[in-house]
């Protein structure tokens, strides 16, 4: 209507950057966006929700998913840069729609030393900071029940577990198990990166549940990149060909496992030699400092849009 086409003329934009919407409307009111201004498009996918990969049972939402899949399509086709969030999104992205795709996650500052902690708490602090839905929950359940067992000739390391969410019984039931584990609820923000501080290894899990799996297969943490900037050990659970840990496996840059007798051996040993925590955490530091420095990030990300307004008006 003419209030839209007026707010454009106003504004007079250079670039039009959105996500990558599951939404026909969304995605129809983009195309007509970019053909008023006739400036470049900017796409930036960060959820999977392109992939035919994933389970449902009603017919009527199957044909929901192509309608909205077309419409992301006619997006993608008319973008002049297309970014993703994951090397695994990069991959099958290109495939899916027959051009090249970026790759562009979170950044932070890592120039300087690594602030590796010289002293450790003992017993040793395991820290878990976000989601528990989406069955993640029952990964961290198995680190719980893995510190049980390590602990059943004296106390050695606990997991702690900050999260938003509301957890149903069965779910504390889990997570709660006596000293080695513990849900602590709901934290401030502000207050997320200093309990990473004090804590000796930060945890990262991804759901082993297919339905789930099939969801975050694709996505990138970007908790990740906060704790590879704080410099600590991490501990990662979960599937290896789901986007995240397959980055920390890549890297090197996490004690990984995907099942509990694996990850009961890797946990005996740092709770025995708790001196190679130092070693994974500059690995972590070093997959943080090769990836995800943020200067470099944010001039890629300028540069290519300078690159494609120029582009436009030749």
């Amino acid at each position: 209507n003419k209030a839209l086409h007026d707010f454009i003329d106003k504004f007079c934009p250079d670039i039009i950057f959105t996500s990558m919407e599951y939404t026909v409307f969304f995605n129809k009111l983009v195309l007509y966006i970019k053909k008023i201004a006739n400036v470049p498009l900017v796409v930036y996918a960060w959820d999977n929700n392109y992939t035919m990969k994933r389970v449902m049972f009603s017919p009527l939402r199957w044909i929901y998913h192509i309608c909205n899949r077309n419409a992301m399509r006619k997006v993608v086709k008319n973008a002049d840069l297309f970014y993703v969030i994951s090397d695994v999104q990069k991959d099958e992205y290109e495939k899916a729609f027959g051009r090249e795709c970026k790759v562009m996650t979170k950044g932070a500052d890592f120039t300087g030393e690594p602030p590796v902690k010289s002293q450790r708490n003992a017993p040793l602090q395991l820290l878990y900071t976000g989601n528990v839905g989406l069955h993640r929950w029952e990964s961290l359940a198995h680190i719980a029940n893995v510190l049980e067992r390590i602990n059943q000739d004296g106390l050695k390391a606990q997991l702690r577990i900050y999260s938003g969410e509301t957890p149903a019984k069965k779910v504390l039931s889990a997570l709660n198990k006596g000293e080695s584990s513990r849900f602590m609820g709901r934290v401030p923000a502000e207050e997320v990166a200093a309990l990473q501080a004090a804590a000796d290894v930060l945890v990262h899990v991804e759901p082993t549940n297919l339905r789930s799996k099939l969801i975050v297969r694709q996505s990138f943490s970007t908790k990740l990149v906060d704790y590879f900037h704080q410099a600590k050990a991490i501990v990662a659970y979960g599937p290896e060909n789901v986007a995240s840990v397959a980055h920390l496996i890549k890297h090197d840059a996490a004690i990984w496992a995907d099942e509990e007798a694996a990850l009961e051996l890797k946990l005996r040993e740092f709770c025995a030699r708790p001196e190679v925590l130092n070693t994974y955490a500059l690995k972590a530091w070093d997959c943080g400092k090769n990836n995800h420095q943020k200067d470099r990030l944010q001039n890629i990300l300028l540069g290519d849009m300078k690159t494609a307004s120029v582009n436009q008006t030749k």
